[in-house]
């Protein structure tokens, strides 16, 4: 799957009308690149915020951001990576979520600006990390980002590997997604510990699932299988592929190639995973590698797809669609 999005955005698919959900470790929701309001949205804040008061929990930030909640502490206010791998490196979810809807324009300062694979689409954002490396629910997360709308979820993390166990929880939430016609997007885990960033370090592991991607004490999970809830046959596994757009679509050395430990085979599909420029806190960019990075590519692509199956097949719905 290599990164030319242009031609979808030439026949007007950049994700109107769609809302892509991201389970991850923080956002930055005053970054300039996601100041732009999407053209179409399919969420108003009257829409958001009637779910807002159904669900319980939750907070309007924004056109391009309707809907965030902190999973760990329910304080809907703070959302934002600020721990010091953050602020030294760069914030994951924040770089997740620039890959798939950031939407910044040239300015006369220093024409930095990313642009994302669906820069229409709106996000909804969990913070399932904490500052401090506890972790939220994933099924708890999934169902909380189908019923609040998402057409698309973007969950760059992974565990260790087992056989795969379809009546856990997790695997029941994704089938759940699938079945309201939700696409779910799960990296592959990254095959040893040669995905990096800039200036950064390998130094332990988070809990039980793991951000793939090389950032401060995120360490890529060493193993060249694939665990839950990538293993799920109804998830779309991402591995990570080089990003140059003049070359074959060779596969980064970093990236988990399966099978799963039943031998069943994953991933499904690659997306650009390396040297990927996105946005970081306070109005900054970072690069990083991994298969984090492939993820939200995949998830900017479904969206774009899904927005196009919208208008030409407008009957579909759910599972079907």
């Amino acid at each position: 799957m290599k990164g030319n999005v242009q031609d979808a955005w030439d026949q007007g698919y950049k994700g109107e009308g769609i809302a892509v959900a991201v389970i991850d470790s923080g956002a930055d929701p005053s970054h300039k690149d996601f100041q732009t309001a999407p053209t179409n949205p399919k969420f108003s804040k009257e829409d958001m915020e009637k779910i807002i008061k159904k669900l319980g929990h939750g907070r309007y930030v924004s056109p391009k951001f309707p809907y965030v909640h902190n999973m760990i502490t329910g304080d809907d206010d703070q959302i934002k990576e600020n721990n010091q791998d953050a602020v030294k490196d760069g914030s994951h979810g924040q770089h997740v979520s620039g890959i798939i809807a950031a939407n910044g324009q040239p300015d006369n300062k220093n024409g930095e600006y990313v642009v994302g694979v669906a820069p229409e689409a709106q996000l909804l954002f969990l913070k399932y990390f904490s500052d401090d490396g506890t972790t939220g629910d994933v099924a708890e997360a999934i169902y909380d980002a189908v019923n609040a709308g998402a057409d698309v979820i973007a969950l760059s993390l992974n565990s260790a590997p087992n056989v795969p166990n379809l009546n856990n929880a997790d695997q029941r939430a994704i089938r759940y997604a699938v079945d309201h016609g939700v696409v779910i997007s799960v990296s592959a885990s990254n095959d040893g510990n040669s995905a990096s960033i800039d200036a950064s370090n390998n130094v332990s592991d988070k809990d039980d699932y793991y951000p793939n991607s090389n950032l401060g004490n995120y360490k890529p999970f060493n193993s060249g299988d694939i665990g839950d809830p990538a293993d799920s046959p109804d998830a779309i596994t991402v591995a990570a592929e080089k990003s140059e757009q003049d070359e074959d679509s060779d596969m980064a050395d970093f990236t988990s190639w399966g099978p799963l430990p039943d031998y069943t085979l994953k991933p499904d599909v690659s997306a650009p995973g390396v040297d990927i420029i996105s946005t970081g806190n306070d109005n900054k960019y970072v690069k990083m590698d991994g298969t984090s990075m492939a993820t939200p590519f995949n998830s900017g692509v479904a969206a774009l797809v899904i927005q196009r199956l919208k208008k030409t097949n407008p009957n579909l719905h759910g599972a079907k669609q």
